[in-house]
């Protein structure tokens, strides 16, 4: 369950709502609620790009790249120690703290708008009853 007393959340929390975050603000909504959400997630941005960034340095640093011949994708592969050294790295990432102003976003704000179920359930902590 994601914590956001006082502002205060883990990366891998908005992280994980990117998806979430993103569907809801291609969602029409009243004004005041989009322009609630534009500011959090302009304030957002730069913690998600600089965690894709680091995230795939660290893939090229400990990770080999392989492609499937068959169908042309690509995934990393480690060896063990490597692998372990990644996701240690990454998880002390992803719990690092980020302090931002979260706005309050009530579920009757959101009006007759059609929000995936899961999209709600990701953003439990943004939109309250």
């Amino acid at each position: 369950m994601v914590i956001c007393e006082d502002n205060i959340m883990k990366l891998i929390e908005i992280i994980n709502s990117v998806e979430a975050l993103n569907a809801l603000s291609a969602t029409k909504l009243p004004a005041k609620v989009s322009f609630k959400l534009g500011v959090f997630l302009k304030a957002v941005e730069p913690d998600i790009e600089n965690y894709n960034k680091v995230r795939n340095q660290k893939l090229e640093e400990y990770g080999t790249l392989i492609e499937n011949k068959e169908d042309g994708t690509k995934r990393f592969t480690f060896d063990k120690e490597k692998g372990e050294k990644y996701v240690k790295e990454l998880t002390e990432l992803e719990e690092s703290v980020v302090e931002k102003e979260v706005p309050e976003i009530k579920l009757v704000d959101l009006g007759d708008e059609v929000i995936e179920p899961q999209h709600l359930l990701m953003l439990n902590w943004l939109i309250k009853e």
